[in-house]
């Protein structure tokens, strides 16, 4: 963990994933509120949502959770992330979904029941739609 807050606190130097990474989010808010949920410890969470910012993210609400498995057993629809094993304790409900943001560290993760995988956040959209038509 001492890693990865040293990385927060360098916050300019952290490339986003992807460019126009801000509006890609935004295209998703035409299917809900979007809140950002991190595990992240508390004392980078002023950096990371001054990385936010700088990269024109917006988001409804910034939740902080003590780990994945916390951010499980919140009350979402539809989870967007990178970490399989999110997606795994999601996957165990009847009524969630996920999107699986393929990384490197999680591009072996398995099939799971309602669990989409995407490569890129332009297909996040197309995922929400499929997801949608299904919960109608």
């Amino acid at each position: 963990m001492h890693t990865l807050d040293e990385a927060w606190f360098n916050w300019r130097d952290i490339a986003s994933v992807e460019e126009r990474l801000g509006n890609r989010i935004s295209d998703i808010r035409a299917f809900g509120s979007v809140d950002i949920v991190t595990g992240r410890s508390q004392r980078t969470i002023q950096n990371a949502k001054a990385w936010l910012k700088e990269h024109e993210i917006s988001y409804d609400h910034f939740v902080r959770t003590v780990s994945t498995n916390a951010k499980a057993k919140l009350s979402y629809d539809v989870f967007i992330d990178d970490a399989a094993e999110l997606m795994s304790a999601i996957s165990s409900g009847l009524d969630r979904f996920g999107v699986l943001y393929t990384q490197p560290w999680n591009r072996n993760a398995g099939s799971m029941p309602r669990i989409f995988k995407v490569d890129k956040w332009s297909q996040v959209s197309g995922v929400l739609e499929e997801i949608s038509a299904i919960k109608q």
